[in-house]
């Protein structure tokens, strides 16, 4: 998976999802593509919540109509706070199916979980964040100079 993010492209729609976000989004992964195409939009992002499960779709998607493709996936922390991952890189991509396996096994995401996995992926914490100081900072850590608090709408 090349580098998601190239020089040259548009800002990406960060934070899109599909009819796989169950009651959180009504379109899928190839009406997004095609609305994001109608809108000029070169590259765009797809982050259902907890799941993987629009990706192949999305990617094929994409690449038949000339778009970047950016996965990802949102998750919430024990906050309550979204945490939204995109892979970077093949190995962030290793590393988010990794964390989506996990959590959706059942076992809580918290920042134990993200330990080891933060390598090729970029975390961006919701504007409308509960998460503490302290567990900012822990993110911080974990994920480095490719770790945001966002403070606008994504």
């Amino acid at each position: 998976m090349p580098n998601a993010f190239p020089r040259n492209a548009s800002l990406p729609a960060l934070k899109a999802r599909s009819y796989y976000s169950f009651c959180q989004g009504v379109a899928s992964p190839d009406r997004l593509v095609t609305y994001a195409m109608e809108l000029g939009i070169n590259a765009l992002a797809l982050c259902d919540r907890d799941v993987l499960t629009g990706v192949p779709e999305f990617i094929r998607s994409c690449r038949q109509n000339g778009m970047k493709p950016v996965v990802g996936c949102e998750f919430e922390l024990p906050s309550g706070s979204g945490l939204t991952l995109l892979a970077r890189n093949a190995e962030g991509y290793r590393n988010l199916l990794s964390v989506s396996t996990l959590a959706s096994s059942g076992i809580e995401m918290n920042h134990e979980l993200l330990d080891g996995l933060t390598g090729g992926l970029v975390g961006l914490l919701s504007p409308s964040s509960s998460e503490s100081e302290a567990g900012v900072r822990i993110l911080c850590d974990l994920f480095g100079l490719c770790f945001s608090v966002c403070c606008g709408k994504l």
